[in-house]
């Protein structure tokens, strides 16, 4: 596959959605891998610390984000991923799920859900066909708290993001694939932007 984004409808040999395309593994030494995991860092601190507004400013206006939705199967059968999304979003849909949170009418998300995002087992390429673009691979662990319920609400999976940019300039996310690892979401609602 030669093309420069994530393929957002392919599958991989396992079954797998969204498929990145050739590309080189960076060493974390490398300031892209840097680069790749303070942008993961910042991200998360922006989320858990409800600053939306600055986090549309880590996004690229073409963004394509997208979480689908897992059903269990067989292992022969692959890993359960479907067409059908928990969601499937734009730079355009972000802004005006975050313009509606500055509102009084996020019902819910008010009071705001406290949320800790913990992000690991990261993985930076750099395209073959553009080095602007790095393929990064990331784990997610987030916890969620609502109300004064003391039970927590957990998501987990692996994101697939392409951030585009340069360490001196800054990155943009242009795509992610979120592959929860849940086929029955352990929260009460999908007003989180994971």
């Amino acid at each position: 596959m030669t093309q420069a984004s994530l393929d957002i409808d392919a599958v991989d040999e396992s079954g797998v959605p969204g498929v990145f395309p050739p590309a080189t593994e960076l060493a974390a030494a490398d300031p892209r891998f840097e680069a790749a995991r303070r942008w993961l860092l910042r991200e998360a601190t922006l989320l858990d610390n409800l600053r939306q507004r600055e986090w549309l400013g880590l996004l690229h206006t073409d963004l394509r984000y997208q979480v689908p939705v897992r059903v269990t199967r067989w292992r022969t059968d692959g890993l359960g991923f479907t067409a059908a999304m928990h969601m499937d979003e734009t730079f355009g849909s972000f802004e005006g799920r975050v313009a509606r949170l500055e509102t009084n009418f996020a019902w819910g998300e008010d009071p705001p859900s406290r949320t800790r995002r913990m992000v690991s087992n990261i993985q930076v390429h750099q395209q073959t066909d553009d080095p602007d673009r790095l393929n990064v691979v990331s784990y997610l662990l987030l916890a969620r708290s609502r109300w004064d319920n003391p039970v927590y609400q957990w998501i987990s999976g692996e994101r697939r993001d392409i951030l585009i940019g340069s360490p001196e300039d800054g990155y943009r996310l242009i795509r992610r694939h979120v592959l929860l690892d849940q086929s029955n979401l352990g929260t009460v609602n999908m007003a989180l932007i994971l």
